[in-house]
């Protein structure tokens, strides 16, 4: 089946797919609405041909955005948060600093300085170096579809007495393992997929004044 809406506004199609989505969640073919809607764009632009429901996202196989923050100290460790033992996805397992989709509406800049906020307590302000790193594309089967996500990935450098303080109940504890313990982690799967992603691509580009 083919839907042709090249000649659609952006709201004419997000109304369309999201009234689609609707009755598939209505029919239970939709699994895990976050009420919380994502933006597709086309390659190399940042205008959205269209938004909706998030869990249609992973339903369809579409790209989203996220951003992943590598929290460094300059004594090389690194802040790793443990996700709640709660979340939908990825329990128990580790992550970088902060991490998050870029919901609709939202610029990976802006998202950077909620989940920052939300899930490490932490505000950006003069003190911090903050380096983007660029973005890396992860995919893999989640809810019944195919979740595939560009990251964008910033390193970010904390000081020695800054210590994470998770505000929104996703993260169990923080850890700070050196490098060789972080390399550890990731050989041996504790990370999630995209957190491991993340790293790897932060590495590649060295923080430095």
């Amino acid at each position: 089946m083919d839907w042709d809406a090249a000649g659609w506004t952006t709201a004419a199609r997000s109304a369309a797919l999201q009234g689609a989505l609707h009755e598939l969640r209505a029919q239970g073919h939709l699994n895990g609405w976050r009420n919380e809607e994502f933006a597709l764009c086309a390659e190399g632009s940042d205008v959205p041909l269209l938004q909706a429901e998030r869990a249609g996202f992973y339903f369809l196989g579409m790209r989203s955005d996220a951003v992943h923050v590598n929290g460094f100290r300059a004594d090389a460790r690194m802040w790793v948060a443990r996700r709640s033992a709660a979340k939908h996805v990825d329990p128990g397992l580790l992550d970088n600093l902060c991490a998050g989709g870029v919901t609709a509406g939202e610029t990976p800049e802006t998202c950077l300085q909620r989940e920052l906020y939300e899930e490490a307590g932490i505000r950006l302000d003069a003190k911090h170096l903050l380096r983007f790193c660029g973005t890396t594309e992860v995919g893999r089967v989640r809810d019944g579809g195919w979740h595939v996500e560009r990251l964008h990935v910033y390193n970010l450098l904390l000081q020695a007495d800054e210590r994470p303080c998770n505000r929104d109940g996703e993260v169990q504890e923080f850890l700070l393992p050196t490098a060789a313990e972080l390399a550890d982690l990731v050989h041996e799967g504790q990370c999630t997929p995209d957190a491991a992603a993340a790293i790897v691509r932060g590495l590649e580009l060295p923080l430095r004044a």
